[in-house]
């Protein structure tokens, strides 16, 4: 994340749950991330939690397609489009 040079203002929430969800997915050979996982890499980086996770990642997998829906509910992975962002 610190190598990562993420936006600021708009996009950049979305931007750092791709980048949670990727590495937890490629790096760390999970198959899908929850809502937790990606609550505790907020609070590892001491960043702010979203207000509301679900909804963004609701409209990160139905509208911008850069999320698939794992195999329970609630779990989540990345697009080839999310990944190419």
């Amino acid at each position: 994340m610190r190598r990562v040079r993420t936006r600021v203002g708009r996009g950049a929430l979305q931007e750092r749950i791709l980048l949670f969800i990727y590495y937890l997915t490629e790096v760390k050979g999970r198959n899908e991330v929850g809502t937790e996982d990606i609550n505790f890499c907020f609070d590892l980086l001491g960043l702010e939690r979203p207000k509301s996770l679900a909804n963004t990642l609701g409209i990160m997998k139905r509208t911008q397609m850069l999320l698939d829906a794992g195999s329970r509910r609630g779990t989540y992975c990345v697009t080839e489009k999310g990944t190419a962002q």
